[in-house]
């Protein structure tokens, strides 16, 4: 049997592909903007395409990476090439 964890209430991944050239950014900060490059599309039971972002868990004792979905607040994805620098620093520190 294998484990499923619900995406945005959207249902279980169904299928995932890699993804170059993007990021998720949204302006919800009041100091800069959040900022995520997209690690993978992620198409759900529901049929929702989901861009993943990569994350590690400094809480959990395995502080492994994962792809998660972006945090529920507004925002979009964006080219890399429509980012602006300092969205562009935002990403590089994740």
């Amino acid at each position: 049997m294998q484990m499923c964890r619900p995406v945005n209430g959207s249902g279980c991944i169904r299928s995932r592909c890699a993804s170059s050239g993007r990021g998720w950014a949204s302006s919800a900060s009041r100091d800069e903007d959040i900022v995520f490059n997209v690690a993978a599309w992620a198409i759900t039971e529901a049929g929702e395409v989901i861009g993943m972002i990569p994350v590690s868990d400094g809480v959990a004792a395995d502080n492994v990476a994962r792809l998660v979905a972006p945090p529920p607040i507004k925002g979009t994805y964006v080219p890399a090439e429509r980012l602006t620098e300092q969205q562009k620093a935002a990403a590089a520190r994740g």
